[in-house]
C-alpha cells in the first residue's frame, strides 16, 4: 500500500496489510521488520544515510511518527504522541526536513537530524484523505490545500521568513499542488469555474501557472547555440544545471496565467511532473478515453506541440516516486519500474509469506474507525453522544470476536449511537472464507520423549544436518525467532504455522553455552522421508556388516516411476560391485 526506494537505489521499504518490509532493489531478498501486531503502519520513507526510517504508525488508532533502522530492525523511536493523526510524510529533496499534516488544523515541519516538530501553519484542513504537501524544489517553501468556505485554496508557506500566503484565492477549489522540477512552475487541478461543494470537484484538469512572468524561448537563440563550440557548450550546460532557486511573483493574477495540461474533457487528477533537458513531462490520472481510468503524460518542449501520450495497464494506479533518474509507480499493490518514454511499466516482483492476528487487527480496525470519527465527526457534540465513554463501552467486546462478519456488527452499533445519516462500517477479506490448515515445521530434529526441548537426535541430510551448523544431541532449544520459548508449553505451540517459513533463526544453549543457528525449515513428509532414507542406510550397514559388503541390498520405496529408475542405477552401482 506504500512504498519508497533509497537515495542508494540500492534497496526498498514497503508497506503490506500493515506490516513493514525491507528488500534489496530487486525485491528478491525480503525482510520482514516486526512491529506492534496490535497497530498498522500506514507510510514509509528512507533517510538520507540509507539505513534508517521515517514510518507513521497507529497508536491507539491515531497515526504517529516513528524512525528505526532498518538493517537490524530495532532502535525504534517515537517521536509524536499525538491524540491526532500524523500524515502524508513529505520530505525535502535533501532528506533533512519533512512536512506532514496533524490533525484537522495543523501543518507541521519536522527536522530530520533533531527530530523535533513545529507547526507552521493552523488553518482549516480537514480530513483525513488530504492532498500532500510539497516542498519546493530548493526546499524554500511548502505548498498545501486549505479548505475555505468548502472550496480548496493552495497555500504556500515560505521556510526561510515563516509567512504564509493564500496561493490562490478563488471561490473553487485548487488542489494536488505540485512544483515544476525547474522551480518555474506550480501545476495543480481546478475546474477553474464550478465549486467542488457539494458535490465533489467534477471536471478537474491539470493546469499549471508560471510563478513569475517567463517569456518564451526564442529560436533565434536555439540557432545560436549551433555554431559554439564544445567546451563553451559544456559550461552552457553546467550553467543550466545548476541548483534551481524558486521565485514568485506573487502580485500576478494566477487565473489570467493558467495554462491547461491535461485533454479539455473527462477528469484529471494528481500531477505529478518530471523534467529532462528541455523536456517536461506532466504525468497524471484522467477518464477521458472512454471513462476507463489511466496514467496519461503529457510532454512539453519549447517549439513543439503538446503532446499527450498514455501509459497502458495502468488502471490501478497509485502514487509516483522518482530516485535519480528513475521512476517508480504503485500499480494494483505492486511496484512497477516506470519507463516514461517508452509508456510501459515492469512489475518488481515480490513473494513473501507473512502473517497477521485478526484478532489484533480487529483491534486495531476498532481504534482507528472510533479515532477517525473523533477527530473527523462534523457535529463537535457527536449529536449529544459521549463518544470516549462508548469507546469503552464497546470495546469490552473485542476478545470475543470470532469473525469479520462480527467486527462490522460491533463497529456499526457503536456508530449507529451517533444517529447520523449514511454513517456505517463496511469491510471485506479472504478469511471470510473460513478454512483451517496448518503446517508444523521440520527443523530436522529429534527431541527427547523425556525434554521436549533437548535434541537427541539430528536427522542425516535433513535442514539441520550441516556441518557449519554444529547441532549436537543433547542442545536445548530455547528461542524461535528472537521469541523466548516456555519449556512448560506443547512444542507444537511453537512448530504449528498457517505455511512453512522460509527461514527460521533458533536459539539453543549447551551447557552454558548460547548457540544461534539459521534453519530452511522442511515439511513433516519431509522429515519422515529423511528418517526412512536413514531407516535404508541402517539395513544397508547391517547388511554390509555380516556379509563382508558380499551381498547387495536394495530397497525400492514404491512401485512409481521414480524408483524404478533408482533400482536400475542401484543395479549398475550397488548391485555391479557386489557377489
Amino acid at each position: 500500500t506504500a512504498f519508497d526506494i533509497s537515495p542508494d537505489k540500492k534497496k526498498m521499504a514497503f508497506i503490506s496489510r500493515g506490516e513493514l518490509f525491507v528488500s534489496d532493489i530487486s525485491g528478491k531478498f525480503i525482510k520482514q521488520l516486526q512491529s506492534n501486531p496490535k497497530e498498522r503502519i500506514t507510510e514509509v520513507k528512507w533517510l538520507k544515510d540509507n539505513q534508517n526510517l521515517i514510518y507513521t504508525q497507529t497508536v491507539n488508532g491515531y497515526t504517529n511518527i516513528f524512525t528505526r533502522n532498518a538493517a537490524t530492525g530495532g532502535d525504534i523511536k517515537q517521536h509524536t504522541k499525538d491524540d491526532q493523526s500524523n500524515r502524508n510524510l513529505e520530505l525535502n529533496s535533501e532528506r533533512t526536513k519533512a512536512t506532514y499534516l496533524s490533525g484537522i488544523t495543523e501543518v507541521r515541519l519536522i527536522d530530520l537530524e533533531s527530530f523535533k516538530s513545529e507547526t507552521v501553519a493552523t488553518e482549516e484542513l480537514w480530513g483525513p484523505n488530504n492532498p500532500q504537501p510539497r516542498f519546493s524544489p530548493d526546499g524554500a517553501y511548502i505548498a498545501f490545500t486549505v479548505k475555505n468556505d468548502f472550496e480548496e485554496d493552495i497555500y504556500l508557506y515560505h521556510i526561510p521568513t515563516k509567512k504564509l500566503t493564500n496561493y490562490t484565492k478563488t471561490g473553487v477549489t485548487e488542489t494536488s499542488p505540485f512544483w515544476g522540477p525547474d522551480g518555474e512552475y506550480l501545476y495543480f487541478v481546478s475546474n477553474r469555474t464550478k465549486p467542488s461543494y457539494p458535490f465533489g470537484l467534477q471536471n478537474g484538469g491539470v493546469y499549471r501557472v508560471a510563478l513569475a512572468r517567463k517569456e518564451r524561448d526564442f529560436k533565434s537563440d536555439e540557432l545560436k547555440k549551433v555554431f559554439i563550440e564544445k567546451d563553451k557548450e559544456s559550461k552552457e550546460d553546467k550553467k543550466e544545471e545548476e541548483k534551481t532557486s524558486v521565485s514568485i511573483d506573487f502580485d500576478q493574477n494566477i487565473m489570467r496565467s493558467l495554462q491547461r495540461i491535461s485533454p479539455n474533457f473527462g477528469t484529471q487528477s494528481g500531477p505529478y511532473v518530471i523534467k529532462s533537458g528541455k523536456k517536461t513531462q506532466v504525468i497524471y490520472r484522467s477518464n477521458h478515453d472512454e471513462n476507463r481510468g489511466a496514467l496519461w503524460v503529457t510532454t512539453i518542449e519549447p517549439f513543439e506541440r503538446n503532446k499527450t501520450e498514455k501509459i497502458n495497464g495502468t488502471g490501478r494506479v497509485g502514487g509516483i516516486l522518482t530516485v535519480g533518474k528513475n521512476h517508480y509507480v504503485l500499480n494494483g499493490g505492486v511496484i512497477n519500474k516506470l519507463n516514461v518514454n517508452g509508456k510501459k511499466l515492469t512489475p518488481i516482483e515480490t513473494s513473501f509469506t507473512f502473517r497477521r492476528s485478526l484478532s489484533n487487527e480487529f483491534e486495531q480496525m476498532y481504534y482507528e474507525t472510533w479515532a477517525g470519527i473523533e477527530e473527523n465527526f462534523y457535529n463537535e457534540t457527536f449529536h449529544g453522544q459521549d463518544w470516549a465513554k462508548l469507546r469503552t463501552q464497546y470495546a469490552k467486546y473485542l476478545p470475543h470476536l470470532k469473525s469479520r462478519a462480527e467486527l462490522r456488527v460491533l463497529l456499526n452499533d457503536m456508530l449507529g449511537e451517533l444517529n447520523s445519516s449514511h454513517m456505517g462500517f463496511s469491510s471485506r477479506g479472504n478469511e471470510e472464507r473460513s478454512y483451517f490448515s496448518t503446517s508444523s515445521l521440520n527443523l530436522g530434529m529429534i527431541f527427547s520423549n523425556e525434554n521436549p526441548y533437548q535434541i537427541s537426535q539430528v536427522v542425516k541430510e535433513s535442514p539441520a544436518d550441516f556441518a557449519e551448523k554444529n547441532i549436537a544431541p543433547g542442545d536445548i532449544l530455547t528461542s524461535i525467532n528472537g521469541n523466548p520459548i516456555d519449556p512448560s508449553v506443547n512444542r507444537e505451540f511453537y512448530l504449528s504455522q498457517p505455511s512453512i517459513d522460509e527461514e527460521v533463526t533458533l536459539g539453543l544453549t549447551r551447557g552454558k553455552e548460547s548457540i544461534e543457528v539459521k534453519i530452511h525449515p522442511a515439511s513433516m513428509g519431509a522429515l519422515r522421508t529423511n528418517l526412512y532414507d536413514e531407516w535404508i542406510e541402517n539395513n544397508q550397514q547391517r547388511v554390509d556388516k555380516a556379509t563382508k559388503e558380499k551381498v547387495a541390498y536394495v530397497h525400492m520405496k514404491n512401485m512409481g516411476g521414480g524408483q524404478l529408475q533408482h533400482f536400475k542405477e542401484e543395479m549398475v552401482s550397488e548391485g555391479f560391485q557386489r557377489d
